[in-house]
C-alpha cells in the first residue's frame, strides 16, 4: 500500500511540475511575440521618419538650386501623415556668413508605447556655386554686354575720377578776396567756360570799357577800344573758347562787341538805330542764338541774334511802359526768362518760342521791387534775385503758375542782391550789398538761404555778377574787386545708375553687397550708401522697369555686408542697379565695389 500510494502521489507532483513547466514556456513564447510586433512597427516609424528627414534636406536642397534667395530661413513645421511633425531650421553659421546655413530637419512622432521619439538629419548649405560679378570701376560710358565686360554707368552725378571709388563730387564752399588788385574800374559781369578760361568786364573810373581775361592763374586787362568812347561793358557771355558776346552801352546808344579769338573785340551793329539805349544782360542759348536784353526812353529793349549780319529788335511788349530788363537767362532754345522792373514793381517775361515774349504773374505782395537777375538750374526750377524797398527780394519758379518770394534766415535792411548762380539744384550763390559791404548768401536745399558773407568785410563793396561751377568761380563788383570760390566741401547728395548687365539667361539675383567707407557725419544720419534694384527680361524693358530694395518698391539695400534680394526679382536676363550717396557738405561716404550674386 505504501508502496502504491507512493507511486501515485509522485504522479501527481510531475502532473504539477508539467503544467508549471507548460504555463511558463508559453508564457515566454506569447511575450515573445507580442514583443516582436511591437519591435517591427518601431523599427517601420523609424524607417519613415528617417526617410521624411532626407526628404526634407533634399527639398531644401532643390529649392537652393533654383535661387538661394528662394528659400525661406524661417523655421517651419508640417505634420504628415497624421503622426510625424517635421520641422527644418536653419541656424546662420559662426562667423556669419550670408552664403552659408547650417540646415537641421527634425522629424518626431508618438509610438504606440506612448514614448516620443526623433529622427534628425543635419548639413551644412552653401550658396558657393552662385556666380559673382564685381564692379570696381565706373569708367564713364554706357553699353555692357556681359558681366566680364569693362564696368560702366548710364547716368548720375558722382565723381568716379578716382578709379575704384565713386563719391560724392567736391563743390566751392571757400571764398577769399583776388590778392592782385585790377586797374581802377567797377566790374558788372563775369563768364567762364572753365577755370582757366574767364572773362569779366565793366568800366573804367576814368572812362571807357575794362576787359578783364583769366588764363587760370592771373586776371589781365585787354587793349582798350579807342573807337568806342565813355563805353560802359554791362555783360558778357561766352558760346565757345573762340566765341563771346558783350554788350553795354555809350552815349550814343547801344554797343554789342565780339570776340573770335584774335586779338581784339570787334563792334556789331543793330538792324536799325536804337537811339539811347542801354544794354544789360546778354545770353546765347546756342551758337547762332542769342538775346540781348535792356531799356531805351520808352521802354524795354530785346534783341536777338540768329547767325545773320547783324542783330535784330524783337516786339516789344507795349502793355508795360517804363520797363527796364536787367537779365536774361534761356534754359533752351525755346525757353527763356528776362526780369527787371517797371513802375509798378517788378517785371518777370518768357519766351516759348513764339512771336512774342509774356509777361508772368507779378509777386502783389512785393511792391516797389527790382529784379536784377535769373539762374536756372532746371527747366521747372529758377531763381531771381533783387531788391525792394523793405530790404533783399529772392523769388523762385517751380513750374507753377506764379513765383514765390523764398526767405533768408535773418533780415538784412536796405541790402540789393545783384546776381544769383547754381552748381547743383541744392547749391546756390547769391552776391549783392548792403551798408556794412558785400552780401553773400547760399542755399543747400532746406527752407530759407544762409548768410555766410562778406568775405572780407570791404565796406559799401557792392559785388554785382557772380559765376559758379563745379571747380569754383568768381564774384566781381564796385573798385575792381575780385572774389574766387574754391573747393573745400562736397555736394549733399548724388546718384549713380549702372549700365544694363546681361546675366546671359533668365536667372536669380541673390544676394548683393558692397564695399563702403562712411565717415562720421553730423548728424550721423547725415551720410549714408543706399541701393536699388531693377530686371527685365530684355534690355529695352530695363527703363520700364520698377526700383526695388529688400521690401520692394521705394525701399533701399542699406547693409553692406550683404542683403537676400527679394525673390520677385528672379528669373529676368537684365539688370541694373543705382547708387544713392548723401553727406553732410564737409564729407563724403565712398563707395569701391559693388559685388552681386546670381545663379
Amino acid at each position: 500500500m505504501i508502496s502504491k500510494s507512493f507511486k501515485h502521489g509522485t504522479s501527481i507532483i510531475e502532473a504539477v511540475l508539467a503544467l508549471a513547466i507548460f504555463a511558463l514556456v508559453a508564457s515566454s513564447l506569447a511575450s515573445l511575440g507580442l514583443g516582436g510586433g511591437s519591435g517591427a512597427i518601431q523599427s517601420a516609424d523609424n524607417l519613415e521618419a528617417d526617410l521624411l528627414a532626407t526628404e526634407g534636406l533634399e527639398a531644401v536642397q532643390a529649392i537652393k538650386n533654383r535661387g538661394w534667395n528662394e528659400l525661406n530661413f524661417a523655421p517651419t513645421s508640417e505634420l504628415i501623415n497624421n503622426r510625424f511633425t517635421r520641422t527644418i531650421n536653419f541656424t546662420p553659421t559662426t562667423p556669419a556668413d550670408l552664403r552659408r546655413r547650417e540646415v537641421n530637419v527634425k522629424v518626431s512622432w508618438s509610438p504606440r508605447l506612448g514614448v516620443i521619439s526623433e529622427a534628425r538629419r543635419q548639413t551644412l548649405l552653401t550658396n558657393w556655386d552662385s556666380k559673382r560679378w564685381r564692379q570696381t570701376d565706373w569708367s564713364l560710358g554706357a553699353g555692357q554686354t556681359n558681366w566680364l565686360s569693362p564696368a560702366r554707368f548710364e547716368s548720375g552725378n558722382l565723381d568716379f575720377s578716382t578709379v575704384g571709388e565713386i563719391k560724392l563730387p567736391s563743390v566751392p564752399t571757400n571764398w577769399s578776396q583776388y590778392a592782385p588788385s585790377p586797374p581802377a574800374a567797377n566790374l558788372f559781369d563775369v563768364h567762364c567756360l572753365s577755370a582757366s578760361q574767364c572773362w569779366a568786364v565793366g568800366a573804367a573810373s576814368t572812362g571807357g570799357e575794362v576787359i578783364l581775361r583769366w588764363d587760370g592763374n592771373v586776371w589781365t586787362r585787354l587793349a582798350p577800344q579807342p573807337t568806342i568812347p565813355d563805353l560802359s561793358i554791362n555783360s558778357v557771355f561766352c558760346v565757345s573758347a573762340s566765341d563771346c558776346w558783350a554788350v553795354g552801352d555809350q552815349s550814343n546808344g547801344e554797343t554789342i562787341l565780339r570776340w573770335q579769338g584774335g586779338p581784339a573785340w570787334t563792334r556789331l551793329t543793330l538792324s536799325a538805330l536804337i537811339p539811347n539805349v542801354n544794354l544789360n544782360s546778354v545770353f546765347c542759348a546756342a551758337s547762332n542764338n542769342c538775346w540781348a536784353v535792356g531799356n531805351q526812353s520808352n521802354g524795354e529793349t530785346i534783341l536777338r541774334w540768329q547767325g545773320g549780319p547783324n542783330w535784330v529788335r524783337q516786339t516789344p511788349i507795349r502793355a508795360i511802359p517804363n520797363t527796364n530788363l536787367n537779365d536774361i537767362f534761356c534754359f533752351a532754345s525755346n525757353n527763356c526768362w528776362a526780369v527787371g522792373n517797371n513802375s509798378g514793381g517788378e517785371t518777370i517775361l518768357r519766351w516759348q518760342g513764339g512771336p512774342a515774349w509774356t509777361r508772368q504773374t507779378p509777386i502783389r505782395a512785393i511792391p516797389n521791387t527790382n529784379l536784377n537777375d535769373i539762374f536756372c538750374f532746371a527747366s521747372n526750377n529758377c531763381w531771381a534775385v533783387g531788391n525792394n524797398s523793405g530790404g533783399e527780394t529772392i523769388l523762385r519758379w517751380r513750374g507753377g503758375p506764379a513765383w514765390t518770394r523764398q526767405p533768408v534766415t535773418s533780415f538784412i535792411p536796405n541790402v540789393n542782391l545783384n546776381s544769383v548762380s547754381c552748381l547743383s539744384a541744392n547749391n546756390c550763390w547769391i552776391v549783392g550789398v548792403n551798408s556794412a559791404g558785400e552780401v553773400l548768401l547760399r542755399w543747400q536745399g532746406g527752407p530759407d538761404w544762409l548768410r555766410v558773407g562778406p568775405v572780407a568785410g570791404l565796406a559799401d563793396v557792392n559785388m554785382n555778377a557772380l559765376f559758379t561751377s563745379t571747380w569754383g568761380g568768381f564774384a566781381v563788383g564796385a573798385t575792381a574787386n575780385i572774389f574766387q570760390l574754391t573747393t573745400g566741401g562736397y555736394a549733399p547728395s548724388g546718384n549713380l545708375i549702372s549700365s544694363i548687365f546681361d546675366m546671359v539667361g533668365a536667372s536669380p539675383v541673390e544676394i548683393i553687397e558692397w564695399d563702403e567707407t562712411v565717415p562720421v557725419c553730423v548728424p550721423a544720419t547725415a551720410c549714408a550708401v543706399r541701393l536699388q534694384l531693377r530686371v527685365a527680361p530684355t534690355a529695352g524693358g530695363i527703363p520700364g522697369a520698377v526700383w526695388q530694395g529688400p521690401t520692394g518698391a521705394g525701399s533701399y539695400f542699406t547693409l553692406a555686408s550683404g542683403t537676400l534680394i527679394p525673390k520677385i526679382l528672379n528669373g529676368n536676363r537684365f539688370v541694373q542697379y543705382q547708387v544713392f550717396l548723401t553727406g553732410d557738405g564737409a564729407s563724403t561716404p565712398v563707395l569701391s565695389e559693388v559685388r552681386l550674386d546670381y545663379k
